[in-house]
């Protein structure tokens, strides 16, 4: 017996296969006339055995739908076997507006109607569930005597006999009247995108319980990977609601909710991490500059699959753009910056599809060829190269400064097995070393060289921060990623990197995962937030979003960096970014371009900064240092 029979008009055939395959795609099963009817069947009895057979009936109710002669006979057979509603039999779903009457009027409907696409999965999951619709963490407190200066708690929507929440049309017409005020919540949770899509549904439903109100009043406004950060629309008394809860710590609602789904971080309309934009006056080419163009999170596949095809077309719309793009701002890179994730799974034939890629990049400058720097990432990392036993090891043992430095000084035999898993990566660097990436010996794991540019002295350094980044088949659970607060980057490789650093004029580092952030053991975290604000500029990759901070801390001044990823596939708003540095002024410009899949184009992206750029003032010490440097 098939759980669901689809019952519809023609005229809402899309939303009916819409409908079926999100609930095959959640393990349901159904019949759908467009799938199920082969030609030679008889209709009536094949209609007839459907409506019967089916243990529930879905009506996708529209004007077309109540209208039509043909519909009624298909949900009146359910109706017949259930005609209290006690078992739900007939579960109709609004699509478009209209006013269901007779004896399908008093049935309770689920309503997609005005909804966007993720909010309408969740109504539709949530109201297919059998028995209540109790959330799976408490409700908060509606009360306010022991919560003093609490803001006024909405009233909560009554649960219907079908027990999923309902707003009625009047209530739908009259937010369209007087739309309330909305603002923008971000939720960071320790999990994958691929984690975080399996559970979604429910993530949106049991938020929704908690704030006390309906799943289609939440809005996304986008999901970007790497760990997820989803940004979320939310009515405005709602937002206040959650903030007030966050900031006093007083709601074990809360405090469940972000246990169950690892939340790290939550914030309140979070604005746009770059710097201030200013366009007081057009956009110069200095006369002495610096130049580089900041790639990450390439991906390269070798499996010929659908993905590796997808690949093709929006790197090959790279190669093909990318001449154009940089002559627009008359830009020509001294160097190129990979920030890992090179990769997708660490095999040797992805590391030739790389090579592939990268050296016609770099070959497409003729007059001066741009210098190549890469690192490592998580996915960089070969799964197969790395011992269970000995992985569990290091985890027990590597906890505290000294253990890492012994690990690293002492250890000569478990720093090379350790090492393995980067070998392939290491390989496709050496085989780089033509291109100007510094070749690596077969234990070190990380480097450091210094040049001369327009009379500066430039180190650039290769940290390594994924040395530690584990195998996530036999280690991930619940959907949290075991490198979550288990990757170090370790005092050797830091202050190796920071000897001598004085010398130059300009200060670089790379490295993959944000700094000093969850992803590190918190001692190691502690020390990359004192240690490396003396370089002048830290790039990364890993999360697939562009960023520019220009930070304070530790008593300098430095610039955080991040590209968006180059390809994580064709609809994401892939990404990338240049720098040029104007060593006359002490100024900066970040130009940022993303992938337009509409387009099969790579165009400056103004969906961050206003003209797709932004310039930036170098710190003043830095800036007396360059103008001294000139002189």
């Amino acid at each position: 017996m098939k759980d669901f029979f689809v019952s519809y008009n023609h005229v809402d055939s899309s939303w009916a296969e819409w409908i079926a395959w999100q609930l095959e795609e959640t393990g349901y099963t159904t019949v759908l006339q467009a799938w199920d009817f082969r030609p030679g069947a008889n209709f009536v009895l094949a209609m007839q055995q459907a409506a019967v057979e089916a243990a529930r009936t879905i009506a996708v109710l529209s004007p077309d739908y109540l209208a039509s002669r043909f519909t009624q006979p298909e949900w009146a057979a359910a109706f017949a076997q259930d005609p209290t509603g006690a078992h739900g039999m007939v579960l109709p779903v609004r699509v478009r507006a209209c006013d269901p009457e007779g004896l399908l009027g008093p049935i309770v409907y689920i309503d997609l109607l005005r909804l966007d696409e993720d909010a309408a999965l969740a109504a539709l999951l949530a109201g297919v569930q059998r028995g209540r619709a109790k959330p799976t963490v408490a409700p908060g407190f509606p009360g306010e005597a022991k919560r003093g200066g609490r803001p006024p708690a909405r009233f909560p929507v009554n649960p219907t006999a079908e027990g999923e929440l309902l707003m009625t049309a009047q209530q739908n017409e009259r937010v369209e009247e007087h739309p309330p005020a909305r603002g923008i919540v971000e939720f960071r949770l320790e999990t994958d995108l691929e984690s975080f899509q399996q559970i979604k549904a429910n993530f949106l439903v049991d938020l929704a319980h908690m704030l006390r109100i309906h799943p289609e009043e939440i809005r996304i406004v986008s999901i970007y990977q790497g760990c997820v950060n989803l940004r979320l629309e939310l009515p405005e008394e709602a937002k206040k609601q959650l903030e007030y809860d966050l900031q006093h710590g007083t709601s074990a609602a809360l405090e469940a909710f972000r246990k169950q789904y690892g939340i790290e971080r939550i914030r309140f309309d979070p604005q746009v991490e770059a710097p201030a934009l200013n366009l007081s006056a057009p956009l110069k080419t200095p006369k002495r500059s610096l130049t580089w163009l900041h790639l990450s999170d390439m991906h390269f596949r070798s499996d010929g699959g659908a993905m590796q095809f997808a690949q093709n077309l929006v790197l090959g719309a790279f190669m093909q753009d990318l001449p154009g793009l940089l002559a627009e701002r008359e830009l020509a890179p001294d160097f190129i910056f990979f920030t890992g994730d090179v990769a997708f799974s660490g095999q040797q034939e992805e590391y030739k599809a790389a090579k592939n890629f990268l050296r016609p990049l770099v070959e497409a400058f003729p007059s001066k060829k741009p210098l190549l720097f890469l690192v490592p990432g998580n996915h960089d990392v070969t799964w197969d190269m790395i011992n269970p036993a000995i992985e569990r090891d290091l985890r027990r043992k590597l906890t505290s400064h000294d253990a890492v430095n012994k690990y690293w000084l002492e250890s000569p035999m478990e720093k090379a097995t350790g090492l393995l898993r980067l070998k392939n990566f290491w390989d496709f660097v050496n085989d780089c070393s033509l291109l100007g990436q510094p070749a690596m010996g077969a234990y070190e794991y990380f480097y450091l060289t210094e040049l001369e540019h327009q009379d500066l002295r430039i180190r650039i350094v290769g940290l390594n921060s994924a040395w530690r980044s584990t195998r996530k088949d036999d280690t991930k659970a619940g959907g949290r990623d075991i490198d979550i607060g288990g990757l170090l980057l370790g005092q050797h490789q830091v202050e190796t990197a920071l000897e001598h650093l004085e010398s130059a004029e300009i200060k670089i580092a790379l490295l993959h995962h944000p700094p000093a952030s969850m992803w590190f053991q918190p001692f190691d975290s502690q020390m990359q937030s004192v240690r490396l604000p003396h370089f002048n500029f830290v790039l990364r990759g890993h999360e697939h979003q562009p960023t520019a901070l220009g930070l304070r801390s530790a008593g300098a001044e430095w610039m955080h960096i991040a590209s968006g990823a180059l390809y994580d596939h064709q609809e994401y708003p892939n990404g990338f970014n240049a720098v040029r540095l104007d060593l006359d002024r002490g100024t900066g410009v970040i130009f940022l371009w993303r992938y337009y899949k509409e387009t099969f184009k790579w165009r400056k992206d103004v969906s961050l900064l206003p003209d797709g750029f932004d310039e930036f003032e170098l710190p003043k010490p830095r800036r007396r240092q360059l103008h001294s440097a000139a002189r």
